[in-house]
């Protein structure tokens, strides 16, 4: 990879999207003419924006062209786009020609395990967790060291253990070679060891001269499909391994493995090298290619999924409170032509301890040169970044004050770089998979906008360009505003139903931001008039706000949660007017997480307990943008769009507040009439989720978490939602949402459903479901169905039988081979029952056909689009299943490419489009799986689960899960437990910015 300055631009860079039409720009909600009536904030300082130094990037290679064959493959799959194309492959018929895969697992001996163990103990009994020998030094050596390592482990405890020995390597090199690989790397770490005692050392050094390592050959083909982890780790690393090199997006180089650190999954991870950002502020990026495995029930082999999403790179890290997720790049060689990328983490005020810099430490031990500590003043070493024979950068995390996009990758992208990897792929017995059939859902609307008509309060409706040529302009901004004043009506009539005609708000403010809180008050005043009432406060100070400016901010999480809640305490005990809720309006600090898991969570928990009623935040409004670029329209225009961002953000601040602490759904009309519509003749029908919340539970660490098994019931008719919670001292029977949350309070239970040994957590959390599930099937009949959902992504640790693998449908099981508690359908026979998976098991994208045709690199084939907003139906045996794809509403773009000029083929002309370089994703599909139809067809299950994910009209879009299964994170917020903190951490929660 090239150590200079990135080249300047070959291609002007698009100072606004291309292809954005009148259409697009409404949809981005577009605002002009404000009324007057709206006030006007006092302008805030603004900060100079920092902009990072060029770091390490490849330039885009002007020759780029699609490989030999590609150009035929994407015509052939364009044909597909109808019907729609999932991006998944299939293992193909057996064929004895493709070579299996090899995989080499290497072991420590046993003398070397248990002499690592005893230095371990000796050390921690001395220095505590100081005393932890730093594994991360190991792990990052042996993936230098060998070139093709797949997965390394990433905790001693387990390489050491003798009842189930884990390997400490996974590796394509043949037995011979993998040893001496980690022999080498094992050696330079005990004698790199920082701190170690040097007889310790000695013993060590000793243990691995003297006994050779263990290795085991893992075959895995392709036409023997066996099932168990080791074939969905085979299958991704295989695939992997088939990729790499390639160039799957013309221009941008050749793709690398990621090394991983987790043994079993089926997971494996590739990327091009960080390449020039194409667009004025953004940050380089680099495309990212993630293989997965997935299974539905019933069928017999898994799926190979392919996600594509695009990462930023950066030399700051003050967005990182804790570690620091940095990718190294080792440089290729002759020896080494597509050396893999390795993941390590660091601090920058601890680098040299073992735990938090262990992976630097390995990492200067390879390479000697590199500067001792990765950090200058919360930035790289730019020694580190422009590092020629290993350059290392830092991951942009989502959500942290970062500006910019370059996430997501469009679907020009997705066609072209499937197309290719089907190529490679189809030499391995994998091909592209067509195993999906449309469904038609009666009265969908395909690319329905987001309604936002409270918008036309605070400013006339904007016509289009037609409209004002054919005279209909002012027509459309009466009926614009007439419509915003019937939903406002409709906004008070609910108050009148829910609260006896007005909403008693406490609106508090951080101290300074007494504007923000006046213009929020204005805002709902004007929405609601007389039927709301708003006390207006500051709040007191080190309650709440940017959290590097709170006291104890570097204490661990439970003393920052005590300090966030005895700052409260004496304010929350003054005498005050009786409120139905408490709005804060609080600043978001560079590098906080939109949602603070400790001091949010903490002042939330402080107001239920004393007030009795929810909180919820709002950000104060955007500060001005100060920079003269001579535009005055484009300034005006900007500080429109700022102030009603504000105007939505406080109106759904409100709609948040107001409805979700009693579950109600938004009285809105869908694209489809009304919910009742899907259950046919039925009265009256309701709607259970069951599901699982968790706080501060880590996959990595096992360990026990506050867990509430959750119950939530949906009334179709009221469209309100109760919770029956399972508690420390038992069920709480069915609350209200807020009396719910009340009864929870120090309430909760340590739970760990991986406990092999203790089952007794997952034995409490199937009776309370059981007596729920048994409850509800004795209140069903013909006129009033009962439709229960069960989350897959939480419930199926504490339910196993729910797993792919044990799932039977004509014998439900909470345990696998557990005979007393067997074919439990039989005794809710009555119930429909439906599994979701939206999370831990995502199902693929599905690219379909959209308008006209586009040319990409002198190649023209139909333009594909995502789906949105429709359904496909699984075939084959097994659970019917469906996946429902929900639809992203403000989506500006389509047909085009994140780093390629596309020609869009239009009836009259040729349009040319710049690539899209801000933020992109598409709808994930929600995975329905109808276990028992009970009185329903199974298709209007999934078309009423349809319906139930569009009921929240204050939402951009519709929600990840489908009502009441949604207000499961309302739970969540109020569960009061500060144990840990790894979503400033865990190398599992770090989120990084490149969804898919």
């Amino acid at each position: 990879m090239p150590v200079t300055s990135p080249p300047s631009r070959t291609t002007a860079s698009p100072a606004k999207n291309p292809g954005t039409t009148a259409k697009a720009m409404k949809r981005t909600g577009r605002d002009a003419h404000e009324r007057r009536s709206m006030s006007t904030p006092a302008t805030k300082d603004r900060k100079p924006k920092k902009m990072s130094p060029p770091i390490l990037t490849r330039p885009f290679d002007p020759n780029a062209a699609l490989a030999p064959g590609v150009a035929q493959r994407v015509q052939e799959l364009a044909v597909r786009l109808a019907d729609g194309l999932p991006m998944a492959f299939t293992l193909s018929e057996a064929d004895a020609s493709i070579p299996p895969h090899a995989a080499t697992e290497v072991y420590l001996n046993r003398g070397l395990a248990d002499a690592l163990r005893a230095v371990e103990g000796r050390r921690k009994s001395q220095l505590g967790d100081a005393g932890a020998l730093p594994v991360a030094m190991l792990r990052l050596l042996l993936q230098l060291e060998d070139a093709d390592a797949l997965r390394a482990e990433v905790e001693l405890w387990k390489v050491t253990n003798t009842e189930w020995p884990v390997p400490l390597l996974v590796t394509a090199a043949p037995p011979d070679v993998a040893v001496r690989h980690a022999v080498q790397a094992l050696g330079a770490w005990i004698m790199g060891v920082p701190g170690l005692d040097e007889a310790d050392r000695t013993t060590l050094y000793e243990r691995l001269s003297r006994m050779p390592l263990r290795t085991v050959t893992d075959t895995f083909h392709p036409a023997r499909w066996n099932g168990d982890n080791k074939g969905h780790r085979n299958l991704a690393d295989m695939a992997a391994r088939a990729l790499e090199g390639l160039e799957l997006f013309p221009g941008r180089g050749p793709i690398r493995r990621v090394v991983s650190r987790e043994l079993t999954s089926g997971r494996a991870e590739l990327t091009t090298d960080p390449y020039v950002a194409l667009g004025k502020g953004e940050l380089p990026a680099a495309y990212v290619v993630r293989l997965r495995t997935k299974t539905y029930p019933g069928h017999p082999q898994p799926l190979l999924l392919l996600e594509l999403s695009r990462r930023q790179w950066t030399d700051n890290v003050n967005t990182y409170h804790g570690k620091v997720t940095l990718h190294a790049f080792p440089q290729a060689t002759p020896a080494r032509p597509c050396p893999p990328v390795v993941q390590l983490e660091a601090t920058p005020h601890a680098v040299r301890t073992a735990t938090a810099g262990g992976d630097y430490l390995g990492l200067r031990k390879q390479y000697r040169t590199l500067p001792e500590q990765p950090f200058v003043d919360k930035r790289l070493d730019p020694r580190v970044v422009s590092h020629t024979p290993c350059p290392v950068l830092a991951l942009v995390r989502q959500g942290r004050g970062v500006q910019g996009g370059a996430t997501g990758a469009l679907e020009v992208d997705r066609l072209v770089a499937f197309a290719t990897a089907s190529l490679a792929l189809e030499a391995r017995g994998l091909v592209p998979w067509r195993g999906l059939a449309r469904v038609k859902e009666p009265g969908r609307k395909e690319g329905q906008e987001i309604e936002e008509p409270f918008k036309y309060l605070f400013a006339d409706f904007e016509p289009t360009r037609k409209q004002l040529a054919t005279g209909t302009g002012a027509k459309k901004i009466v009926e614009k505003r007439q419509e915003a004043e019937a939903w406002a009506a409709q906004e008070r009539a609910r108050i009148d139903a829910h609260y006896g005609g007005r909403y008693r708000l406490l609106l508090l403010h951080a101290p300074g931001h007494d504007n923000d809180a006046r213009e929020a008050q204005h805002i709902l005043e004007t929405i609601l008039q007389d039927h709301v009432e708003v006390h207006r406060e500051v709040m007191p100070e080190h309650t709440s706000g940017p959290r590097a400016q709170l006291p104890g901010n570097t204490l661990m999480p439970a003393p920052r949660a005590e300090l966030r809640v005895a700052a409260w305490t004496d304010f929350l005990r003054r005498p005050r007017p009786a409120c139905d809720g408490v709005m804060l309006v609080v600043p978001k600090g560079d590098g906080d997480t939109a949602n603070d898991p400790v001091n949010k969570r903490a002042s939330k928990v402080a107001i239920l307990r004393a007030l009795g009623v929810h909180a919820q935040y709002l950000r104060p409004m955007e500060a001005a943008d100060e920079r003269v670029d001579g535009e005055v329209d484009k300034r005006a225009q900007r500080d429109r769009k700022r102030r009603f961002d504000f105007v939505r953000r406080a109106t759904r601040a409100f709609q948040d507040l107001a409805w979700e602490a009693i579950g109600m759904l938004d009285p809105v009309e869908d694209d489809s009439g009304r919910l009742s519509s899907a259950l046919g003749d039925a009265d009256r029908g309701f709607v259970t989720a069951l599901t699982v919340v968790s706080v501060n539970k880590s996959k990595k660490r096992k360990n026990k978490s506050s867990t509430v098994p959750c119950a939530l019931r949906l009334d179709l008719a009221t469209q309100r939602t109760e919770a029956n919670l399972l508690l420390a001292d038992g069920s709480s029977g069915w609350l209200n949402l807020r009396d719910a949350t009340t009864r929870l309070l120090g309430n909760t239970r340590k739970m760990n459903f991986d406990d092999r040994k203790d089952a007794a957590d997952r034995r409490a959390t199937q009776d309370f479901f059981q007596s729920v599930l048994d409850d509800l099937n004795g209140r069903v009949s013909s006129r009033s169905p009962e439709v229960v959902v069960i989350d897959g992504d939480t419930v199926c640790p504490a339910w196993p039988g729910l797993y792919d693998k044990h799932l039977k449908l004509d014998d439900l099981r909470f345990e696998p081979g557990e005979p007393a508690r067997s074919r439990l359908q039989l005794g809710w026979g009555d119930l429909t029952l439906v599994r979701l998976r939206a999370a831990s098991d995502r199902s693929p994208k599905v690219l379909t056909l959209g308008e006209r045709e586009v040319e990409v690199l002198g190649v023209r084939f139909p333009t594909p689009r995502w789906s949105e907003s429709e359904t496909f139906r699984l075939i084959g045996g097994g659970a019917p299943t469906y996946l429902n794809v929900g639809a992203n509403n403000n989506q500006t773009v389509r047909g085009m490419s994140g780093h390629l000029a596309v020609h869009k083929h239009g009836k009259d002309k040729v349009t040319a489009l710049e690539p899209w370089v801000k933020t992109y994703a598409t709808p994930d599909p929600l995975e329905v799986n109808v276990l028992a139809p009970g009185h329903l067809p199974e298709e209007a299950v999934v078309h009423l689960l349809s319906k139930l994910r569009r009921r929240y009209a204050h939402y951009d879009g519709w929600t990840k899960l489908p009502a009441p299964m949604s207000f499961a994170h309302v739970v969540k917020d109020y569960i009061p437990d500060y144990d840990h903190d790894f979503q400033d951490g865990d190398d599992e929660s770090v989120t990084e910015s490149g969804s898919d």
